[in-house]
């Protein structure tokens, strides 16, 4: 059953002395030890992508290899905070910018036209656009 989980990206691959690249990556096995140069195929598993197995052109299966320059548990975990405190970041960075979207108006309490509040001095208008660097005019 194991076996119809994995999928084939349908490339030959050469086997060579770092093992075998599948997504930019270099795979390592054992039992791949005198095998360079031999041409395979590689079936995975999506969303596994920690190892890979390799069969012969023939559908064969010739051994598991694993990825050969796993990062440690302590670059993962620095790796991890680093994207948490961005993601903070980029959440009080939207938030910032709801608020400064939003129009806000006076009250009124007879029938008149609508007055915006928070008055901006030309140099502020021109300033905010200038700096943003998405490259979207809306």
């Amino acid at each position: 059953m194991w076996t119809f989980t994995l999928e084939d990206d349908g490339r030959t691959r050469i086997i060579t002395s770092h093992g075998a690249r599948f997504k930019n990556r270099d795979y390592l096995a054992d039992w791949m030890t005198g095998q360079a140069g031999r041409t395979a195929t590689v079936r995975f598993m999506p969303h596994h992508d920690h190892e890979i197995e390799v069969c012969d052109t023939h559908g064969h299966h010739l051994g598991t290899a694993h990825l050969a320059d796993t990062a440690t548990p302590e670059q993962i975990s620095t790796l991890r905070r680093s994207r948490t405190r961005r993601a903070r970041r980029l959440r009080a960075d939207a938030k910032k910018a709801e608020q400064l979207r939003r129009d806000r108006f006076a009250p009124a309490t007879t029938p008149q036209t609508a007055r915006r509040l928070r008055a901006l001095t030309q140099a502020q208008a021109d300033q905010e656009p200038a700096q943003d660097t998405s490259g979207c005019l809306l």
